[in-house]
């Protein structure tokens, strides 16, 4: 059982509850869907096809692909060539944020509620418990995020309203001029929900896999920690940033390391053309001519273990992110309602296990 220190400094157990399979197997699969179904969209949007090249790459080896990705897609051509919102880009851009949102909103909590359960209780559920809560609570991880974004939206509608009774001929702009206070103040609301979205809303799913609560209980808690202990909650976020960046690159060193003296000390006992041909196709893909099918079927395979490691890296960071989340939500939730940080929702049926 983790030994909480009742403070800031069991930030630095986030690295223990990261490096867990189980976590780390959901948050890979959590990215190989996203890719997929990323793709898939842009199959059906009928995208440029060096866009589909570009994802594809990523789909093969996400964890080398993804800053060419990245710069594929924020170059200047495509940028021009995409700038233009139309009704079709408007839907695919929605379509893929209600379908990451779903994406993650399983994934992301099952993973949640792994870390709030071992983190509070010590223990370590099943995947199986650990999906069902998903499951069970998905409209809540879900909605948690979407809900003060709706009521940002009502309040700015509500200003667009009153500026179309401004139009009105004569009455209109006294009217304006009267209720322009109603304005200022539902702008006010609109920044305090977008603060509190972008800076609080790390907490809503460990919120709901620590409380078993709802989204809008959700957001109340997030909102109301944020804003009664808002120092001690950045000085935690710096201290996980700095603390998840070390232990990120420690990581990723590592796995690299391991990798390249197996590939080194394998390669010293092979042919040097047969080793040099394994380590283009590692990095194009593409089998040279003439390779033997029995080479050529070493080759998928040590290409698809690449593969799964840098997946699984990405996995490791998705699980470090949000086990981070779900540690600070505990220590801001200790300093603000006294709650120890062993107190977590359990079921009967996990209460009895």
């Amino acid at each position: 059982m983790l030994e909480h220190k009742q403070s800031w400094r069991d930030i630095f157990s986030c690295f223990r509850l990261a490096l867990d399979a189980r976590k780390i197997v959901l948050g890979t699969l959590g990215v190989y869907v996203s890719l997929l179904v990323i793709y898939l969209l842009l199959l059906a949007s009928s995208c440029a096809p060096e866009t589909q090249l570009a994802f594809q790459d990523a789909l093969r080896n996400p964890a080398q692909s993804a800053h060419a990705l990245w710069s594929h897609v924020t170059t200047t051509d495509w940028c021009k060539a995409h700038c233009g919102m139309t009704f079709r880009h408007a839907a695919f851009l929605g379509v893929a944020l209600v379908l990451m949102l779903s994406i993650w909103s399983f994934f992301g909590g099952a993973i949640a509620r792994l870390a709030a359960v071992e983190f509070t209780k010590g223990k370590r559920i099943d995947i199986a418990d650990a999906t069902n809560f998903a499951c069970r609570k998905f409209g809540s991880f879900f909605w948690a995020p979407i809900a003060p974004l709706f009521f940002a939206a009502l309040f700015l509608l509500c200003n667009y309203v009153l500026g179309l009774a401004g139009c009105i001929p004569w009455v209109g702009p006294i009217l304006l001029g009267i209720f322009f206070f109603l304005a200022v103040l539902s702008s006010f609301f609109v920044l305090i929900l977008l603060i509190g979205t972008l800076f609080g809303g790390l907490f809503l799913w460990p919120t709901i896999a620590m409380e078993g609560t709802d989204a809008f209980d959700a957001v109340s808690r997030s909102f109301n920690y944020l804003f009664a202990r808002p120092w001690k909650t950045i000085w935690c976020w710096l201290v996980g940033l700095v603390y998840g960046t070390v232990t990120t690159v420690f990581v990723a060193c590592f796995l690299l390391c391991m990798l390249r003296i197996a590939r080194v000390s394998v390669g010293a006992g092979m042919a040097p053309a047969d080793f040099k041909a394994l380590n283009d196709f590692i990095c194009t893909g593409i089998p040279p001519d003439g390779t033997q099918a029995s080479m050529l079927f070493a080759m998928v395979l040590v290409r698809t273990l690449l593969i799964l490691a840098g997946g699984l890296f990405l996995g490791y960071i998705v699980s470090l992110k949000i086990s981070a989340y779900t540690v600070i939500y505990a220590i801001i939730r200790r300093d603000v309602d006294g709650t120890d940080m062993s107190e977590a929702y359990l079921p009967e049926a996990e209460k009895n296990d």
